[in-house]
């Protein structure tokens, strides 16, 4: 765009701050609106717009004792956004910390600003705004909201700007604009444009959970378009609503039937299943008979995640504040669009996987069919599936397949996976050639765990405990201390434990006549089950295998290994099993979700624990994990009766607590990798899980 007048710029640098006007032809709606003097922050108002070819004064000021210089010119604007909106844990706040950082950056740093955290945070401010409006307003211009709000919304300044006489939505007919109601409206950014779009809707209501913003928007946008109404929803939520009143839904405060258009972008993504179901059929109460609802969405596929149970619908991203990004099962969404008498007219998967859906909704019909896309392209959009949650796989690396389980478990292998780099090696201890360790190995029809060692050898199982272990909180050495491995499965843990110098025992069960079985009313003796003992113990002891121990005798034989062992229930656990001795570390893998009483669990772990116990148990990918209430689930299932509690975060603490632990820590969390993928009725039976780590201390 050609430029015909002499731009000039000073920063009041005393200050701190920047504010500027326009004096160029034919290039509006760009400027830094962010000043902050007096103590407190100041906004600006917008005066004019452009008149073509003549030179005007952009701004005016409400802050006392500052005057108004002059702008910058283009090659010397801030830098473009480096975050596009709309990605799920992306920079719904702004910066580069936590997100529980960032919001305090910007919820509190900017309304009481001490002077070196107002210089800081005016630093900040210049370093993240964009170019905001490339294109000729003619008349009057909406005034821009400020920046800390336009940060509340998305980071990327270019969705601010403003097609005059354009269509908002140029998928959507402006006939279809005639009403609109804008839920989620923020601070604006689709009412300005609403506001210059030609024809105006004739009649706008907006409404969000975020006082400052609808005062915003009343103040500044209403004097414009006096159909233009905003109202405050008054819902709780972490981040935007932490002063409402401690309610999740409330009705839109609108008639029935009164609006030919909803717009709702980027609120769907942000609302947990119980309000999505209740805004959907709030939807569908206030949209005219032939009305549309413009929303967008997060989806995944839930058969991509074997290890969800059937309650989880959604998966969650940030912990501090969970409806930092909320991402639907599509099945789900369906079935929920179908239940609020919704019909989906119309999709438009995004560009870049993992971003927002659009789609259109409308009142369903006796024959409406679903509008949404299931070809292989359309679905590969969507959310990550659980294969990728850690590092990508390695190429070309020698690896030995994990043979089928049993038949009769009914699971075929899935096709051969690279193993992954990176992978933590154990050292192979033992003499016996490449050849002999393969034949051995492939005894046995089924490995839990992987084992990878230092001369390349391996073979490969179920999960790679290797892939996080430096996640685990273990410490680098454990020479000279005692350890007790309850659970051990096929033995990773034991193995490892004893190459850091420990002197290891690890405790499993006989098998599933030890199990906690839901509906089972007891424990069948091993009599009962008539099985004979798969071996005996140095002192003559029948030692009976469970379904996945076999692999920890196989691999105890090859490497030479010292670990002992003992047949147990994890209740029956005590100092006499051991001869009064205690341990020093007790470790619980894996198997706290497997217990009808976990916490009878930590209470026999806690009776030989000297120092401290590790225990883990997966994270709740499908309920808020930063809520601070205690809260557990049963997650059963007619195909899984063996799986019993799942804790949320503050309940996994109290299991500790309650068996008597102190100085409990439950932050840390690994990821379980997957590494060869079996299929099971055309789902994979085993996959990626990311687990809570929880480490406490004996009094």
């Amino acid at each position: 765009m050609a430029m015909d007048e002499t731009k000039s710029a000073s920063i009041a640098a005393d200050s701190g701050f920047l504010i500027t006007t326009e004096t160029t032809a034919g290039i509006s709606l760009r400027a830094i609106n962010r000043w902050v003097g007096a103590g407190r922050a100041c906004k600006s108002s917008w005066a004019t717009g452009t008149v073509t070819g003549k030179p005007r004064s952009a701004w005016s000021t409400r802050a006392s004792g500052f005057s108004t210089t002059t702008a910058t010119t283009p090659g010397t604007a801030a830098r473009p956004t480096k975050s596009p909106a709309g990605v799920p844990g992306g920079p719904r706040y702004p910066g580069s910390g936590s997100g529980e950082e960032n919001r305090r950056t910007w919820l509190n740093l900017s309304r009481f600003p001490g002077a070196c955290e107002r210089a800081e945070y005016n630093r900040s401010m210049s370093e993240d705004e964009a170019v905001v409006g490339q294109n000729e307003i003619v008349g009057t211009a909406p005034p821009l909201p400020p920046v800390d709000l336009r940060r509340l919304v998305c980071h990327d300044d270019a969705l601010f700007e403003i097609h005059a006489g354009q269509p908002v939505f140029p998928e959507i007919d402006a006939a279809q604009c005639e009403s609109v109601f804008d839920f989620g409206c923020g601070c604006g950014r689709i009412a300005r444009q609403f506001i210059c779009q030609t024809p105006r809707p004739q009649r706008y209501v907006g409404i969000d959970i975020h006082k400052e913003m609808i005062g915003w928007c009343r103040n500044h946008l209403t004097h414009f378009a006096p159909e233009f109404t905003f109202e405050h929803h008054d819902v709780w939520n972490l981040g935007l609503g932490p002063e409402n009143t401690r309610q999740s839904t409330s009705p839109f405060p609108v008639e029935d039937a009164s609006f030919s258009l909803l717009v709702a972008h980027s609120v769907f993504t942000h609302l947990y299943r119980e309000q999505a179901e209740f805004y959907l059929n709030e939807t569908a109460r206030i949209l005219k008979p032939d009305g549309i609802a413009r929303t967008t969405w997060f989806f995944f596929d839930r058969e991509t995640f074997p290890m969800l149970f059937d309650f989880q619908v959604t998966l969650f991203v940030n912990e501090i504040d969970p409806t930092n990004a909320v991402i639907y099962d599509w099945k789900w969404f369906l079935d929920a669009v179908r239940q609020a008498g919704l019909c989906v007219v119309k999709t438009i998967p995004p560009g870049i996987r993992g971003h927002q859906w659009i789609v259109h909704l409308a009142h369903r019909g006796p024959e409406s069919v679903d509008a949404f896309p299931l070809d292989r392209e359309s679905m590969a959009s969507m959310c990550g599936s659980g294969a990728g949650l850690t590092s990508e796989p390695g190429e070309g690396q020698a690896a030995s397949p994990a043979p089928p389980p049993p038949e009769d478990a009914g699971v075929a292998p899935s096709p051969f996976i690279p193993p992954p780099q990176g992978s933590f090696r154990l050292h192979y201890s033992s003499a016996l050639p490449a050849e002999e360790f393969h034949r051995r190995c492939a005894e046995l029809d089924f490995w839990y765990h992987s084992y990878y060692f230092d001369n390349g050898l391996e073979i490969r199982g179920d999960y790679n405990i290797g892939a996080d272990i430096g996640s685990y909180g273990f410490p680098d050495s454990m020479k000279g201390k005692r350890v007790l491995d309850i659970g051990t499965g096929a033995g990773w843990f034991a193995h490892y434990f004893e190459q850091l110098g420990a002197e290891v025992v690890t405790v499993d069960a006989r098998g599933y006549e030890d199990f906690d079985v839901y509906g089972r009313h007891d424990y069948p003796g091993i009599e009962e089950s008539r099985r004979a003992p798969d071996r005996h113990g140095p002192a003559g002891e029948p030692i009976y295998y469970s379904p996945v121990s076999r692999g920890f005798w196989a691999m105890k034989e090859m490497l030479g290994s010292r670990v002992e062992f003992r047949n147990s229930r994890v209740y029956d656990i005590s100092p006499a099993m051991f001869g009064g001795e205690l341990f020093d570390l007790v470790f619980l893998g894996a198997i706290l979700c497997h217990l009808r009483d976990p916490v009878g669990a930590l209470m026999a772990a806690r009776s030989v624990c000297r120092h401290r116990v590790i225990a883990s148990t997966p994270v709740v990918l499908g309920e808020p994990e930063g809520m601070t209430e205690p809260r557990q689930y049963l997650p059963y299932t007619k195909d899984d009766r063996i799986s019993w509690w799942l804790p949320n975060e503050a309940c996994f603490r109290h299991w500790f607590l309650a068996a008597g632990f102190i100085a409990v820590d439950v932050s840390r969390q690994a990821v379980l990798r997957c590494d060869v993928p079996r299929l099971h009725d055309g789902r994979t039976a085993n996959g990626d899980q990311i687990i809570r780590i929880g480490t406490a201390f004996v009094p």
